[in-house]
């Protein structure tokens, strides 16, 4: 399986950026050459200028956009988290069809929803103590993209600015309540587990990368979501480190 050099900048800076969030040096050319020591100079200079121009670029986290008929609404984030109850209010009960990685519809396909992180929010599971508010002007804004009508809000700006401070400080209450957490545990809660995100950390790899490869190489999903039990974690991790390692080779 290849990828394209516009896949490889965009893995190269999902890691550049998540080494930012440690406070961690990100020699973006040298993870290059690792990821793809196969690369030529000229697909190495080119590659390491896509990623240059996209970190350049890149203002937020995560940046949702939403087509529905000819209204079109944007949302950046910062936090995964955010972005997935942005998402779960967006969608409601919808069923998301799955047209790439990046691209979802929904609402039998008038919905259009693209992102780059797209399948690692839907994927995401927030803590239960670690919820977090909507703020009102944002759920009015998605209640009047779905329905069209896009009327002033009833209240001032400065009321709407004091219900979003409202909503960051309770935001920022509850993360402070759980800077503790206990270890994750897995759906049935008997035993602890080990994520695809935390598996791909640990090898250096892009988690979108491994799932890419992981169904290319018709590996089964575990369950709802990429993630197996600490006993089986170390066999999970070989066999994800000779997958990926095939995978640079062809």
């Amino acid at each position: 399986m290849t990828t394209t050099i516009e896949q490889k900048a965009g893995i190269l800076v999902r890691w550049a950026l998540h080494r930012a969030e440690r406070n961690l040096e990100a020699d973006v050319a040298k993870q290059a050459c690792f990821n793809w020591p196969s690369l030529s100079n000229v697909e190495l200079e080119e590659l390491l200028s896509v990623t240059k121009r996209r970190l350049e670029m890149k203002a937020a986290k995560h940046v949702i956009r939403c087509d529905l008929g000819q209204r079109l609404y944007i949302e950046k984030f910062d936090d995964t988290n955010a972005a997935k109850v942005f998402l779960d209010r967006l969608l409601g009960k919808d069923k998301l069809k799955w047209e790439s990685s990046t691209v979802a519809t929904a609402k039998k396909g008038e919905l259009r929803v693209s992102c780059e992180e797209l399948e690692d929010i839907i994927e995401f599971k927030p803590r239960k103590k670690t919820e977090y508010t909507l703020p009102k002007q944002t759920a009015d804004q998605i209640e009047a993209f779905l329905h069209g009508h896009w009327k002033h809000l009833q209240e001032s700006d400065k009321e709407a600015k004091a219900n979003d401070d409202d909503a960051d400080e309770l935001n920022d209450t509850k993360r402070k309540k759980t800077a503790s957490r206990a270890p994750r545990r897995s759906q049935d809660g008997n035993a602890d587990v080990r994520t695809l995100a935390q598996l791909c950390e640990k090898i250096g790899i892009a988690p979108r990368e491994a799932r890419m490869a992981m169904r290319e190489a018709k590996w089964e999903k575990p369950g709802a979501s990429w993630e197996w039990p600490v006993a089986k974690a170390a066999q999970i991790e070989k066999q994800l480190r000779q997958l990926m390692k095939s995978t640079e080779k062809e």
